[in-house]
């Protein structure tokens, strides 16, 4: 406990010590208060720094959104598009069938004949346009002999169609018949 100066004696802390403390409190706090409004000069500067690098990465987000979009967008097309690309081949690569109804109408002004069906070994589509063929034809009443695989090359498919495709000829007429009952699906003949 400090004493009082009336009472006489030494009086802790001393006139100096007491000047230079109030002294260095004061200096301290005025100190503290500019580093305290430096704090906060600093404090505003940098958020407002930190919100516009914060803006330029939101708007540079929703531009690669934006383009990302645009991508998905495209390849969704691409997508569609290859679908239904798609589709078409595949419905281009149902195996053929007759009408039915053209093909036996188509027989009738024909002179009958026994035929002799002969289809491609190794094709499947091939192997059941002949079976329908034959069911066909003997609806139609004409006498399918035999049916029968060839194992054929291009040389040998030529000369047994110019073998066959003479004027007049029964079978001559019936794949004449036959091409036009039968649409070739966007297959060239080679007649």
């Amino acid at each position: 406990m400090a004493r009082k100066p009336n009472q006489g004696g030494n009086v802790w802390p001393s006139f100096e010590l007491a000047s230079r403390l109030y002294d260095l409190a004061n200096i301290a706090f005025i100190v503290s208060l500019i580093v305290g409004v430096f704090a906060t000069v600093l404090l505003v500067w940098m958020g407002n720094v930190k919100e516009g690098f914060l803006r330029r990465d939101v708007a540079q987000a929703g531009a690669h959104a934006a383009d990302a979009n645009e991508r998905a967008a495209a390849l969704e097309k691409e997508a569609a598009n290859a679908r239904l690309e798609t589709e078409n081949l595949r419905s281009q690569l149902v195996p053929r069938r007759l009408k039915r109804d053209a093909f036996v109408k188509a027989l009738v002004d024909v002179p009958k004949a026994a035929v002799e069906i002969i289809y491609a070994r190794d094709d499947f589509e091939s192997i059941e346009f002949a079976q329908e063929i034959a069911i066909f034809l003997e609806k139609g009443n004409w006498q399918v002999t035999s049916r029968h695989s060839l194992h054929y090359s291009k040389n040998r498919m030529r000369r047994f169609r110019q073998q066959w495709q003479q004027v007049g000829s029964p079978l001559a007429l019936l794949l004449s018949q036959t091409r036009k009952t039968c649409p070739p699906m966007g297959l060239k003949s080679q007649t």
